[in-house]
């Protein structure tokens, strides 16, 4: 399976960062500005099986999603993970240690952590509906933003957007694969089990519509809301994002 993989920086620190549920990794260009601006390191941005420029795939478990990952960060060293809602629960995984990777902590932004049976419910179902088509790129696009939570964050003509849908025979649709949404699930035993070896930093927009910091605070007791912001934080502000990571590496001494 070919999975695309934006990478740029120098250093001797790697900063993955992966998006969200049907996202791809455009969404982090603000924050590889930062990254780039203070020369802080390399940064690796895929896009996650089944989405954006990547190839589908049968299984999008999220163990499916971290091997993919594992097979690209082996010759990676201090490596932090910055993951966006799904992002997070898959950095959870990779910090399990079950990869022998290099990880210094993770930071989770906007990660549900509880599903109840009526949301699992809808999400199997939409799995198997067919891929909705558009008569036109613009009816795609503001269907991405609306799927995505970027309505109103993002500009329909941003160039963020120019891997969000694909162009066929029939019209246009959105690149993710709709059973991509099967990799919902709790994370509350793994984030447990990972944090006996990696630090973890949850936190979630002040008006995030996916999660709460009460559900977050369930697994890291130091989480924290970002005021202002929404579920999709590191679009709408990748300055306090940027500004949280550099913080947590004075926390965690990795700044020499």
């Amino acid at each position: 399976m070919k999975l695309y993989t934006n990478k740029g920086g120098s250093g001797d620190r790697t900063f993955l960062l992966l998006h969200g549920l049907g996202c791809n990794g455009d969404v982090w260009k603000g924050l590889i500005s930062k990254i780039n601006q203070a020369k802080a390191g390399k940064w690796i941005a895929p896009d996650l099986r089944g989405h954006g420029r990547s190839d589908w795939a049968e299984e999008y478990c999220v163990g499916y999603h971290a091997n993919d990952l594992a097979a690209i960060l082996n010759n990676e060293s201090n490596i932090i993970v910055v993951g966006h809602s799904m992002g997070a629960y898959i950095g959870i995984i990779l910090a399990l240690g079950i990869y022998n990777l290099d990880i210094k902590f993770v930071l989770g932004i906007g990660q549900k952590t509880k599903w109840l049976i009526h949301e699992k419910k809808k999400l199997f179902e939409f799995a198997e509906k067919p891929v909705r088509i558009f008569k036109t790129k613009s009816e795609a696009l503001m269907r991405y933003l609306k799927v995505s939570g970027l309505n109103g964050i993002i500009d329909v003509n941003d160039p963020r957007l120019d891997n969000a849908i694909v162009k066929n025979r029939r019209g246009y649709a959105l690149a993710a694969d709709p059973k991509t949404v099967l990799v919902a699930g709790s994370s509350i035993g793994l984030f447990q089990a990972a944090s006996y070896n990696n630090k973890i930093r949850l936190v979630c927009g002040e008006y995030d519509n996916v999660t709460n910091l009460k559900s977050l605070q369930e697994l890291d007791k130091k989480a924290f809301e970002l005021r202002g912001l929404s579920h999709n934080a590191h679009v709408e502000n990748p300055t306090v994002i940027w500004n949280i990571l550099e913080n947590l590496e004075q926390e965690y001494l990795l700044i020499d």
